[in-house]
């Protein structure tokens, strides 16, 4: 094989691999995952409201990589939000909260394309941003505006927010339909109310 060929396929190999782990890290949704996100099982018990577990984690930046940190962190508050906005507000405003993770699940009376819009105000100079998940997939992750469209089914879909610094808002609308946007609050959610154990002493 001659020496120009050789060289034209190392470098259509080095090109492949290095497009590959860039799209890796952008996180792009068109290349399909090994691992397939976990099935997240119906509640067994739902009550209305969403888990809220606050946090005060310093130094992370990007909000699927907060989010990760924060499922290994313990929580400096836990509660059942019911609340007509996802806000650090309905706490008292506890300064050590930081960040919040709202977990619950939508009920949907039919399967359906739905357009899911989430706002969020940018106050100040510090770092605000959101993680949106939906029936444990990546959905939607920044700050500021931003809509995307989703398969929702029939019955219970799994949401949790992870949001920084400043309240977010989401509203939901069948993509097709004509109707106004319905805002998605923890008052029209449910979390799964298992056995609570109780004191450990």
């Amino acid at each position: 094989m001659k020496t120009t060929r050789l060289m034209t396929i190392a470098l259509c190999a080095a090109a492949c691999t290095a497009a590959t782990v860039t799209a890796a890290e952008k996180g792009d949704d068109l290349i399909s995952s090994a691992t397939p996100a976990a099935t997240i099982a119906d509640p067994v018990n739902p009550k209305p409201g969403m888990v809220f577990k606050g946090y005060n984690i310093k130094g992370v930046r990007g909000m699927f990589e907060l989010a990760s940190q924060l499922e290994e962190s313990p929580a400096v508050k836990t509660t059942v939000a019911k609340g007509e906005k996802f806000s650090f507000d309905e706490f008292g405003r506890d300064v050590r909260i930081v960040q919040g993770v709202w977990e619950g699940f939508v009920k949907c009376k039919r399967s359906a394309n739905c357009t899911v819009l989430i706002q969020q105000v940018i106050l100040g100079s510090h770092g605000p941003g959101y993680a949106l998940f939906i029936n444990g997939k990546r959905f939607i992750g920044g700050s500021g505006q931003q809509s995307r469209t989703i398969n929702l089914k029939a019955g219970f879909n799994h949401i949790k927010l992870v949001v920084r610094e400043n309240s977010v808002s989401i509203s939901l609308k069948a993509t097709e339909s004509t109707r106004a946007p319905k805002p998605l609050t923890p008052k029209d959610m449910f979390y799964d109310d298992k056995p609570d154990e109780g004191d450990v002493f």
